[in-house]
């Protein structure tokens, strides 16, 4: 209360500087549905996109905690910043979300996880999400969706910019840079310290073994990008980042001793090449080496050790055909893992077109297709896969206000390298799906309701068996999911109302249960306004009960993780025109709730920062 009570008269202080805050309307755009620029209104799948205003104003201190308020998306968490966290879309685990960075395809481990999800949301411009089956577009494993991050490259006037943060559980934050934007050249530098004491997310009543103690995590990360024009048609950049981030973390294989942290860097540097030296066709070529390194500890002593590099080779041309375009193009993944004791390769080419048209001002339609192939070097052994997939889209509007929508898509994902080497034979994933929708706008509400089925053959499932040392991973027959997703925004006066809710029914079809962590219904509310000279956003997040295991047991238990709603709360405040001040509130009123089994969600906790950017 103490903390909360100096977070407030700090922003009262620097609120009576005030000038006049204006409203920023802006119309939503996204690139990624189908390599150009359309209104998100009318983009065929299922999709949404989160501006950088929309980020500033946000409560969420994540990536992760930001993407939770989408459609379509659920999260699992040990507990706070920097603990393993997982990404759920339309029913999907992790490994079936593929996830890019400024196009570039975010490097995983050989397990499929993902090694960079902790981007500081301050270096993030926007984030554009597609639901569904997206292989035809974006490859392998995309099938519950893909989310695109771009990160900030530059902006109007040369100047330094400044944030700092401080708040809850000893969190502290500050980032600095410089950015800028010349006739032929634009620029961006950024590094950020981030730093906090999560309260140990162990539940002890669930994991009686584990050690209940403090668990601070930090992170420093470099953002850097130059890009510089040729001349009036071509331009060349470089843009790189590393993260360092060290966590300690409880698990539920512990004695109440035991301590146990982790350190891992990631980095990436890409070089490219925009051009317009065709007419009317836009190209891109560009070429990223990625790293990692991850090692763990226990009681100050490694226990494991494993790294990664992977070189992407990614060319996508554009041809500008009126109001049609055609896309189309081809990318080279080679990637390597070492764990010390074994070394495996994955190498991936793929080559890809679409065309995206409208027939007269009424019907518009999209058409995706792709080839892959995937080569796994397990050292004793070669496995490749290849698939074709593909997509297809239609809009009819009857009306300037009302619009239908229907798609047909397959997807896929080939065994990644840790389950074949562990179990020979795996088959690879296949999946097909559709949804259908209707979009209705009147003069101050909008409303998309979506239906969308997907069903998969030859799931992968780890069996569950402990200690498992060969043949952990099965193809089972067959899992679904169906469900209705519904999306609405609308103004009560000056008052910006957003609703959105998914009911949706993944299941095991072999034994018709229900998948892990996987909730039947789960909705976002949020009313965003501008009262007293603030800014703010009120947010509830809800999630019906979810099924999870208590891996402390064997057999496995399954468990029940309870229904939850945690609201979120922020008031900002535009104090000169170069100054900002934010007052963030986390799980408003300290709801105790779990999105893993033995793990408590972070409790309450109130941030207060300060921001320094010349307009």
């Amino acid at each position: 209360m103490k903390l909360f009570t100096t977070l407030l008269l700090a922003a009262s202080t620097a609120s009576s500087f005030a000038v006049a805050e204006e409203t920023i309307l802006v119309t939503k755009t996204i690139t990624s549905a189908a390599n150009v620029e359309q209104d998100l209104a009318e983009v065929l799948p299922s999709a949404s996109v989160i501006t950088r205003w929309e980020i500033e104003q946000s409560p969420a201190a994540t990536v992760i905690d930001l993407i939770q308020s989408e459609p379509g998306i659920e999260i699992g968490r040990n507990g706070g910043p920097g603990t393993v966290s997982s990404i759920f879309m339309r029913g999907q685990a992790s490994k079936n979300v593929a996830v890019f960075v400024d196009g570039i395809r975010m490097q995983t481990d050989q397990y499929g996880s993902l090694k960079l999800v902790d981007i500081p949301t301050s270096q993030i411009e926007r984030i554009e999400i597609l639901r569904g089956n997206m292989s035809a577009i974006y490859g392998e494993a995309a099938i519950g969706g893909a989310i695109n991050i771009f990160t900030i490259k530059g902006s109007k006037k040369s100047a330094p910019f400044v944030s700092t943060t401080i708040g809850s559980r000893g969190t502290s934050a500050i980032n600095l840079g410089y950015s800028g934007n010349s006739k032929d050249l634009a620029y961006n530098f950024s590094l950020e310290h981030f730093e906090t004491t999560n309260d140990s997310s162990i539940n002890t009543a669930q994991q009686p073994s584990a050690n209940p103690d403090k668990d601070p995590y930090d992170r420093t990360s470099i953002f850097a990008s130059i890009e510089k024009s040729i001349d009036s048609k071509s331009a060349v950049g470089v843009q790189t980042n590393r993260i360092v981030n060290s966590v300690n973390y409880d698990t539920d294989y512990e004695s109440s001793t035991d301590l146990h942290n982790s350190d891992q860097t990631s980095q990436d540097i890409t070089v490219y090449l925009n051009t317009k030296a065709i007419k009317n066709v836009n190209s891109k070529l560009s070429l990223t080496s990625s790293k990692y390194e991850y090692a763990s500890f226990k009681n100050a002593v490694q226990s494991s050790k494993n790294n990664g590099d992977q070189i992407s080779i990614n060319l996508i041309n554009t041809l500008s055909l009126g109001s049609d375009s055609f896309s189309f193009g081809a990318s080279s993944v080679q990637a390597e893992y070492n764990n010390g004791s074994s070394k495996l390769d994955r190498n991936s080419l793929s080559y890809f077109s679409g065309y995206h048209g409208l027939l007269g001002k009424s019907f518009d339609y999209q058409v995706n297709i792709r080839h892959d192939e995937i080569d796994s070097d397990l050292g004793r052994s070669n496995i490749s896969n290849e698939a074709n997939t593909w997509l297809v889209g239609a809009g009819y509007s009857f009306t300037q206000s009302t619009k239908v929508t229907g798609l047909y898509s397959t997807s896929f994902r080939a065994p990644n390298t840790a389950e074949l080497s562990n179990t020979a034979g795996l088959k690879a994933e296949e999946h097909k799906g559709y949804e259908i929708g209707l979009q209705q706008t009147f003069d101050i509400l909008t409303a998309r309701l979506v239906k969308f089925n997907t069903d998969t053959n030859n799931a992968i499932l780890y069996t569950g068996s402990w200690p498992c040392s060969s043949n952990c991973y099965e193809n089972i027959e067959k899992t679904k999911n169906s469900g209705y997703e519904l999306e609405i925004s609308s103004f009560i006066g000056d008052i910006e109302l957003s609703f959105s809710h998914v009911n949706q029914n993944p299941r095991n079809k072999s034994d018709n249960s229900r998948l892990t962590r996987r909730a039947q219904n789960y909705s976002t509310f949020s009313l965003n306004g501008f009262d007293w000279g603030y800014d703010w956003k009120a947010e509830a997040i809800h999630s019906g009960d979810r099924s999870d295991f208590d891996y402390n047991t064997y057999p496995y238990t399954q468990k029940t993780l309870k229904p939850y709603t945690a609201f979120n709360l922020s008031l900002n405040k535009k104090v000169s025109t170069d100054w900002k001040v934010a007052l963030k509130f986390e799980n408003l009123f300290n709801d105790n709730y779990q999105l893993a089994y033995g793990y408590d969600a972070v409790p309450f906790g109130a941030f207060l920062s300060i921001q320094y950017q010349p307009q």
